[in-house]
């Protein structure tokens, strides 16, 4: 009786020690997974902001919030609708061997600034309005690739 009943506590104290070390590790993923969130935001927002100074047809009010804000938007754009546009465009793209990636990009650009209401605007009606968020694109693509050269990364 005395060999089970050790068995027991033994097995008591083994799955508590598992919970206490799984909430810690799950504790930290968590903190990293939204580290990686908020740097991934404050990224975009930069490079959104680059693209206000660089690009002169896109403009971004000139406040921390409204480039947050369009910074998650743009984030949550390519994060669900990019994939299912790339994926329809894919004959498009491999005839035109990648660069219809640009035009993707631009479209994703477009749609944030339409989302975002007054917070963000595209000059230009219809090719003009495309060119500058040809542009643009470009840019914020540019800009977030060498921000993300320059920040550490822990992976």
């Amino acid at each position: 009786m005395s060999r089970s009943l050790a068995r027991s506590r033994v097995g008591a104290l083994y799955a508590k020690l598992l919970s206490i070390c799984y909430a810690q590790v799950s504790r930290s993923f968590i903190l990293e997974k939204t580290m990686k969130i908020i740097i991934g935001i404050l990224i975009t927002a930069a490079a959104l902001w680059l693209t206000t100074a660089v690009v002169p047809g896109i403009r971004i009010e000139s406040s921390l919030t409204s480039f947050l804000i369009v910074a998650v938007v743009f984030g949550l754009v390519n994060a669900f609708i990019r994939p299912v546009v790339r994926l329809l465009s894919l004959p498009v793209t491999i005839l035109t061997l990648g660069l219809f990636l640009f035009v993707i990009n631009a479209l994703m650009l477009m749609l944030t600034a339409g989302l975002v209401g007054n917070a963000m605007s595209i000059e230009g009606e219809g090719m003009a309005k495309l060119f500058w968020a040809l542009l643009g694109s470009i840019v914020i693509s540019i800009a977030t690739m060498v921000i993300g050269w320059i920040m550490p990364d822990k992976d």
